[in-house]
């Protein structure tokens, strides 16, 4: 007897790597079922086609790899303009794949295309006699800054939304708002509309948990890559084990900190977080053990960042051999989820997926990493009125849930000397970690 299987399509898109995790997430959640046929497309490169779709996602990753803050707020002014131009388009190739799969049930992790989506949706329901399932994934936090999410729905005709399910969390609300005034005046939507489920992490975050005995093997990539992430570990002195192209590592009672910027972090602002992290351990606590982990980004740019850090630790006059920084390129979720569970520290781009992990992972201090609004230009904040933010508005908004829920803080560079110097005077962690 043949099986009747729910044909899903996943949908996702490479522009920052929020939405390519989610998508992962659920995709390995789905995964696990049976009776389920699994379909991903990205809506830049497999819509869009390869060139128009990588200088999409291409370019908005250099600009956040390089600290281009303007033209981030550029693009993200105008997502509402290149939602409009790229529809037709859009709306022909998603029409394709749910009608040569016979797809039953559309996860959308990413924000673009969400009117023409639905109403493909509604025409091949209708042509088939089923109603398909959309679902739209938030990869940010439900605020009233989330505006590249609830901007499309509240412009979606009552129809549309009949066949729209929002899967999120519970949202920031002011004061004695409800949830129901919320999502109307925010995304014009009813509480029928909203699904609140978990964050949308990988599993390992979602099944880690801090560890008395904690033991962690990173990947390295290449010989070259070990080679220079062990030169970096050679100016402290905590133990570890190397191999070909990874490192295992047992701690014992140091104090975990980690520096993490996003998918493409600007060296820059890497190298002064390391640097204020050092000359405040130096003032303040030289004595007890600490590890420093650096996240420099993919593996095809990590040997830049490792050249950059290990410059400043050779130049470095006064040095304590109590910290061990440890750069690092992309971890896989074994690694990286027993690690957040953890960390004593960590500094962080409020990126949505970012914050859903600090969030269910991080019980440790949490600093959340804020633009100088002088990194805009003079002209773009003359014609904004931009005077006083230059963080991204949704970042914003996920940076403000993240203070209201786990008592984060901000910080800068600039910062760093009058926000963390409690943590900086904690003696070291009272139980063993590892140890033999």
């Amino acid at each position: 007897m043949k099986i009747d299987r729910e044909k899903i399509l996943i949908l996702t898109s490479s522009g920052g790597g929020g939405h390519l995790q989610a998508a992962r997430a659920k995709y390995l959640e789905l995964s696990k079922q049976k009776n389920v046929s699994i379909i991903q497309k990205d809506v830049f490169l497999d819509f869009l086609g390869k060139w128009m779709g990588s200088s999409f996602a291409g370019t908005w990753n250099f600009c956040q790899a390089h600290g281009k803050i303007t033209s981030l707020y550029l693009f993200s002014m105008c997502i509402h303009y290149v939602d409009i131009a790229i529809s037709p388009l859009l709306m022909v190739k998603f029409l394709y794949q749910i009608i040569k799969h016979d797809i039953d049930r559309v996860i959308d992790t990413q924000p673009q295309g969400t009117r023409v989506f639905l109403k493909a949706v509604r025409l091949v329901s209708k042509m088939k006699k089923k109603r398909i399932k959309y679902e739209k994934v938030l990869t940010d936090l439900p605020t009233k800054k989330c505006n590249h999410y609830f901007k499309p729905f509240r412009n979606l005709c009552a129809k549309d939304k009949a066949f729209l399910s929002v899967i999120t969390t519970k949202p920031l609300l002011d004061g004695n708002e409800s949830e129901k005034d919320f999502w109307k005046k925010a995304a014009g939507l009813s509480l029928d509309n909203i699904k609140y489920c978990d964050f949308p992490l990988r599993p390992a975050f979602q099944t880690a948990h801090k560890m008395d005995h904690l033991s962690l093997t990173f990947n390295t990539y290449s010989p070259e890559h070990t080679h220079l992430v062990c030169k970096s570990l050679s100016f402290g002195s905590a133990f570890y084990t190397r191999s070909k192209n990874k490192i295992l590592w047992k701690f014992k009672q140091e104090k975990l900190s980690l520096i993490t910027l996003g998918s493409f972090p600007q060296k820059s602002v890497l190298i002064a977080y390391m640097l204020e992290f050092i000359k405040q351990k130096n003032a303040f606590n030289r004595e007890r053990k600490d590890i420093l982990f650096v996240l420099v980004g993919p593996e095809k740019t990590a040997i830049s960042y490792y050249h950059s850090i290990i410059k400043e630790l050779e130049e470095h006059k006064d040095y304590p051999k109590t910290l061990t920084v440890v750069p690092l390129a992309f971890q896989n979720d074994a690694a990286l989820a027993p690690l957040y569970h953890n960390l004593d520290f960590i500094i962080a781009k409020p990126g949505g997926l970012t914050t859903m992990e600090l969030i269910k992972a991080v019980d440790g201090s949490i600093f959340i990493h804020d633009t100088p609004v002088q990194q805009l230009s003079r002209f773009f904040t003359s014609i904004t009125k931009l005077e006083h933010d230059a963080m991204l508005p949704w970042e914003r908004g996920n940076a403000n849930y993240i203070i209201e829920h786990k008592k984060a803080q901000i910080i800068t560079p600039e910062l760093f000397k009058h926000v963390t110097k409690e943590f900086f005077q904690q003696p070291a962690n009272t139980f063993l970690v590892g140890a033999k």
